[in-house]
């Protein structure tokens, strides 16, 4: 579970960091990728723990999961601005999108593991904070898939409700 976590954490820094690529055309393409396969693993092998206390979520959360392998499937691909603009303005899921499904994903799956760790992996998690970035920056957001009533969705515990 810690390394589900981890490794989701460390896709949503990766994620921030295309989307502040998308705003500052002086930033040169980041290094990394969006990384799915211990989340997957993790809902596909210890689905029953992770999913013990929800209300209706758990029929989502592995479809989640692969939605990101696939936008970092092809986000992977992308070497130049110019084509994550090209990818943003195409693809069904925006930047913002992808880094909300990440921040969700880690939110979710981190919550459920503070039960679990021991205190040295709890304190080794960043904040799980329930909002996707401060209420300022909401009206900034390029988001065509997690979105209610044509507003960008900030709080995941709205999302974990639309699912539910």
């Amino acid at each position: 579970m810690f390394s589900a976590t981890k490794e989701l954490e460390n896709d949503r820094i990766y994620s921030d960091s295309l989307r502040r690529l998308l705003r500052d055309p002086h930033l040169a393409m980041p290094f990394g990728s969006l990384r799915s396969d211990q989340a997957i693993e993790l809902l596909k092998y210890h689905y029953t723990e992770i999913t013990q206390e929800s209300y209706g979520e758990e029929k989502h959360l592995y479809d989640l999961a692969l939605k990101l392998q696939d936008a970092g499937a092809s986000l992977s691909h992308l070497q130049r601005r110019e084509e994550l603009l090209s990818w943003n303005s195409h693809h069904e899921l925006t930047v913002d999108d992808v880094s909300f499904l990440c921040g969700f994903l880690n939110w979710y799956v981190g919550v459920q593991a503070q039960d679990v760790l021991g205190p040295k992996q709890r304190s080794a998690l960043s904040n799980l904070s329930r909002n996707f970035v401060p209420e300022a920056e909401v009206s900034h957001l390029e988001m065509r898939y997690f979105v209610l009533e044509g507003k960008p969705i900030n709080d995941y515990l709205v999302y974990l409700g639309i699912i539910d």
